[in-house]
């Protein structure tokens, strides 16, 4: 976006703090990192298989010229799994690495480009949760994972303070409760997955007086929500 930084700072005078995600393949210069980190909180760098190597390399490049706070997000799928461990596992063991924050896992949202792929099985999941607390991997998930990781932690052998402490880190989406997503005309929608869905009723935000009254508490997110 050509005004991408002068939205970010417009952030920043406005006393909110921007995060951002990146793929691992872009190929940040060294003026926009420092740019980067003048103006946002946490950066995620998207990783796969097919720019591991770039984003390692790029997560080293961010940390070490001072960024707050960097983090890995990783799609898990049926397809993509296996090279989770890989990323696990350079978490560990590759300097690049060093001062990562936490590898975030994604769930599949199988929309557009996700309906290539299928939904990893919660058996899986737990395995991959349980690997994580046993090898002290630093991890996060978002709220659509959630119920998959307090099943994974409900037959987790960690003791039980660790187990109570991070059940109190898992927070559901709460059917647009605590989120909004705003898409580029525009709209508001419960969830950037809803958005274009019958039932997800996009609101235009730019015609509203109040956001709170017209939109977060309007007739039809209430009853979306019910």
């Amino acid at each position: 976006h050509p005004e991408l930084f002068d939205i970010f700072q417009h952030c920043r005078d406005n006393q909110v703090v921007p995060n951002v995600t990146i793929n691992g393949a872009d190929p940040l210069t060294d003026e926009q990192i420092q740019k980067l980190i003048s103006v946002v909180g946490a950066m995620a760098i998207s990783l796969n298989k097919t720019n591991f190597e770039s984003g390692l390399n790029l997560i080293d490049r961010l940390t070490t010229a001072g960024a707050k706070q960097t983090n890995v997000h990783y799609v898990i799928s049926r397809q993509t799994i296996d090279f989770a461990y890989t990323v696990c596992n350079a978490i560990k063991n590759d300097n690049r690495m060093r001062a990562l924050n936490a590898i975030v896992f994604l769930g599949l949202k199988p929309k557009s480009r996700g309906q290539a792929f299928d939904v990893l099985p919660i058996e899986a999941y737990i395995r991959l949760v349980n690997h994580c607390l046993e090898h002290n991997i630093p991890f996060g998930f978002d709220s659509c994972s959630a119920p998959r990781f307090d099943k994974a932690l409900e037959i987790s052998t960690i003791d039980e303070a660790k187990k109570k402490l991070m059940a109190s880190c898992s927070e559901r989406c709460e059917s647009g409760l605590f989120s909004a997503y705003i898409d580029s005309s525009g709209k508001y929608w419960h969830c950037s997955f809803g958005e274009g869905m019958e039932t997800a009723y996009g609101i235009d935000v730019t015609k509203v007086d109040d956001f709170t009254r017209d939109v977060w508490l309007s007739a039809p997110m209430t009853k979306w929500r019910q």
